[in-house]
């Protein structure tokens, strides 16, 4: 997988991307979500890329942040304003975890460009990567690619899909 940042100045090999929004304990229990604020981590063989380590020790942000999807990673993001938070090195890998403050468009898998779903109830953005970690162990990657992308099939968000199987 590779990872632009910084409008194409810098290219990355990284093997792995996880990513999710940000949740914070509250006073009664329970999470609230923060919906602008994305956690990124980047994994790496070795050390850690000189650059990255750079910008995390001046404490400077990421302008942007590019994945491109290759085959076995077939989703392409793009984050908007990005902080590198912390950096773990452990048994030969290398982790770097990133507070993103905004994701951008244009998000492309290898299979062609995605549409923007929003849950049928509440009418919250549905991140297409959720749907297909939940299904690619069950679907393969093309039927959940045409799924998504199909005008007659909607989505609820976890929180509404959780309520409405109470019902």
């Amino acid at each position: 997988m590779r990872v632009i940042f910084n409008n194409g100045q810098f290219e990355l090999d990284c093997l792995g991307l996880t990513y999710g929004y940000g949740r914070e304990p509250t006073l009664y229990g329970g999470y609230v979500m923060r919906a602008p604020e994305l956690f990124l981590t980047l994994e790496f063989e070795g050390d850690i890329p000189k650059i990255l380590y750079r910008v995390s020790k001046t404490g400077y942000m990421i302008e942007h942040i590019e994945i491109l999807p290759d085959e076995y990673y077939p989703v392409g993001l793009s984050f908007l304003y990005v902080i590198i938070t912390r950096i773990e090195i452990d048994d030969g890998k290398s982790k770097v975890f990133m507070s993103a403050l905004r994701m951008g468009g244009g998000h492309t898998t290898v299979f062609g460009k995605i549409k923007e779903k929003h849950c049928i109830d509440c009418g919250r953005n549905i991140h297409y990567n959720y749907v297909v970690g939940g299904m690619s162990t069950w679907v393969n990657p093309r039927t959940i690619y045409n799924l998504w992308n199909n005008e007659l099939i909607d989505f609820y968000c976890c929180t509404c899909y959780k309520n409405h199987d109470k019902k």
